[in-house]
């Protein structure tokens, strides 16, 4: 079976035959051809090596065939010019003066045999009589061994027929030695040698040609048994590649289903969005409106202008101050990161020094770091450089920043805040000592809600929007925001923005 009838999914030439790129020279036509030009080779050379192996084997059979009727007719002819001989001591043939008697005796013998020529040699070789009239008895004799009748096939000789022409003419040659009166060979030698010349090509076409009909149709036969199975194998490729056409049109199909179950489904999905970010937008719209009014009067309460308040009192209104900062800001997350999500987050551009911002900034963390015995060290070269900005929005992320380094470093240690000029670009780093974090989370770290969880982060507070909300602040300034970070080793923050506003921000 072939490897692709197997239903194999690997090198299968069906999937090949179907792909337009696969070109005239597919697997299934280059197995049919090479199976074609395969047989072919091997049909010629079983064709030529039989031709010789049958010509080999009828010479062969003619040479034994003609030994028989040769010796019978060369005996006819000793005994017929025995008849005609004088009595000698030596049993020698006399013979008649009259060469035509010969030759009628030679041509009675030999009649219906396709003899050619006949030779007469004496016992020591010398040609006594020839049929054909260019040899006489001054020829060289006979050389060889000739007290065995033999037969041997000369091939294609021009010979002076009985009948007096001269044809090429396929030919066997039989020699007969006949023995002495009274004697046998073993005996004595041969008294005379009889020189037999047959005509074989009638006899050698006729089985060459039966041998060739033989060939023809089992070429015939070979050559059909091939088409059928090409054709077996074309049929059950195309078979194939019918059923994986109907396959793929019921994919196709079943894709058009899903595709239009998955738009559906994300219609749903970006409806179960919007709903989200109106509902936030709401939220935080009606929970900023009462905490305004919390943050005054507690405000108000605590300067305690009418000295009514104990120290418990001032400490609840200080605490209530402080819970109203943080759902303030919590509020405040929800609100940009709901702009963000409906990509209604607006910048306020304009012109602003940068070093006034980072000292600015710097000044209003002393207090917060001073909590937990830190240090701020300002590392910066961008004196007097005014660039493009959201003033409030890249304050926000810088005091996002700065609070993220002071939450997640150990106390008495040192944040550094830099800044430096790098071609088109103005960076910010803020470095710190703290805790630092894996490469996992690090691929995490700007999903939404998104916070590290381990042993060292649990007790810290936060929720998982600002780094999120600062890196599309400074998308959409047309710059970056990147953290670099190792467990155990502090942690970078780099804010990179452009010197110069090129269009519209993203």
């Amino acid at each position: 079976m072939l490897p692709w009838a197997r239903g194999s999914t690997a090198n299968n030439p069906v999937r090949e035959e179907l792909d337009p790129s696969a070109g005239w020279f597919t697997p299934v036509r280059q197995y049919s051809l090479v199976s074609i030009i395969v047989v072919l080779a091997a049909l010629w050379a079983v064709n030529t090596v039989s031709s010789r192996v049958e010509r080999g084997v009828v010479e062969s059979r003619l040479e034994q065939e003609s030994e028989q009727p040769a010796r019978v007719g060369s005996y006819r002819v000793i005994e017929a010019l025995s008849a005609l001989s004088l009595p000698t001591e030596d049993a020698n043939l006399t013979f008649p003066n009259d060469r035509t008697i010969i030759d009628r005796l030679v041509m009675d013998s030999f009649a219906g045999q396709s003899v050619i020529r006949v030779d007469i040699a004496g016992p020591d070789g010398k040609f006594e009589y020839s049929s054909d009239p260019t040899i006489s008895d001054s020829s060289p004799g006979l050389t060889q061994d000739l007290s065995q009748s033999t037969s041997n096939y000369m091939g294609t000789e021009t010979l002076f027929s009985l009948a007096g022409d001269v044809t090429p003419r396929e030919i066997i040659v039989t020699k007969v030695p006949i023995p002495r009166e009274g004697t046998s060979l073993t005996d004595a030698g041969p008294a005379h040698i009889v020189v037999v010349f047959r005509d074989v090509t009638s006899a050698i076409d006729a089985a060459t040609a039966s041998g060739a009909r033989f060939r023809i149709i089992t070429v015939i036969a070979v050559m059909g048994i091939l088409f059928a199975s090409l054709l077996l194998v074309v049929w059950r490729g195309y078979a194939v590649a019918a059923a994986a056409r109907r396959q793929l049109a019921m994919l196709l199909v079943h894709e058009k289903e899903l595709s239009a179950a998955l738009d559906d489904r994300n219609e749903k999905l970006n409806a179960a969005v919007d709903a989200k970010i109106k509902l936030l937008s709401v939220v935080t719209h009606e929970l900023n409106n009462p905490l305004t009014s919390i943050s005054a009067y507690s405000d108000i309460l605590s300067r305690n202008r009418s000295g009514n308040l104990g120290e418990k009192e001032l400490k609840a209104t200080g605490a209530i101050s402080r819970n109203t900062r943080r759902m303030s800001g919590l509020v405040s997350d929800l609100m940009d990161y709901s702009r963000a999500e409906s990509n209604s987050l607006e910048l306020d551009l304009g012109e602003h020094d940068i070093s006034v911002l980072i000292d600015e900034v710097a000044e209003s963390m002393i207090p917060v770091l001073q909590t937990r015995a830190q240090e701020l060290d300002l590392a910066f070269d961008c004196d007097q450089t005014c660039i493009p900005m959201d003033r409030g929005r890249c304050e926000q992320v810088l005091i996002n920043l700065l609070s993220n380094a002071s939450k997640y470093s150990p106390e008495n240690t040192a944040i550094t805040l830099g800044c430096r000029i790098d071609r088109d670009n103005i960076t910010i780093d803020i470095s710190d000592q703290g805790i630092g974090m894996s490469t996992e989370d690090q691929q995490k770290l700007f999903t939404p809600f998104f916070r590290v969880d381990n042993e060292d982060t649990r007790g810290i507070d936060g929720t998982g929007l600002g780094l999120m909300i600062s890196r599309q602040i400074a998308e959409r300034h047309g710059g970056s925001l990147t953290i670099k970070s190792e467990r155990g080793r502090g942690t970078t923050a780099s804010l990179i923005l452009p010197l110069h506003q090129s269009g519209h921000p993203a």
